[in-house]
């Protein structure tokens, strides 16, 4: 009697992490994290700073990337992140 009610028990948490894990997957789905924003970008030679929906953001100079060959970038920009003064159109 005792095992037919731990099995039980097993059964009905077991069941209760997998409906519990859909539901986050679910939920996850529909309400991503992500999220896109438009600003206007400054940029010098010592600094990149976007400004967006009130907030400003430092990008900074030296990034760690990986180019379409796979190599690894280290410590440089790609070279569409050139430096300009003025926005492009």
């Amino acid at each position: 009697m005792v095992a037919a009610r731990v099995g039980l028990v097993v059964a009905i948490a077991a069941v209760l992490v997998v409906v519990g894990g859909l539901a986050g997957y679910v939920s996850g789905e529909r309400h991503s994290p992500v999220t896109v924003h438009t600003g206007v970008a400054y940029s010098t030679s010592d600094q990149i700073e976007v400004t967006a929906n009130g907030w400003v953001y430092n990008i900074p100079l030296k990034v760690e990337w990986f180019s379409a060959d796979g190599t690894m970038n280290d410590g440089s920009r790609p070279s569409r992140s050139r430096l300009t003064s003025r926005p492009r159109s």
